[in-house]
């Protein structure tokens, strides 16, 4: 994915019907003076810490090659430990 300009991101933390923690990721962005939004899809957390959570956002943003330097947003809701 290129971004060549700042992004954010929002996190939401949900359990799902087999009771593991999953994380909500979307990513916004600015293209051609208009704001877009992707929904990079949820990630099962195996370490619900602040360190485990912060570790499995770090390695999405890596995996879509987006550049931690240019995020300039972050959002959480239901995500405590943040």
């Amino acid at each position: 994915m290129q971004i060549h300009h700042c992004f954010s991101i929002f996190c939401d933390g949900t359990t799902d019907v087999a009771i593991k923690l999953q994380v909500t990721m979307i990513l916004q962005f600015l293209r051609n003076e208009a704001i877009h939004e992707v929904f990079l899809g949820f990630e099962v957390l195996q370490d619900t810490s602040g360190e485990g959570i912060a570790k499995k956002i770090l390695a999405s943003l890596f995996c879509y090659g987006l550049v931690v330097e240019k995020m300039q947003g972050q959002g959480y809701d239901n995500c405590a430990r943040m």
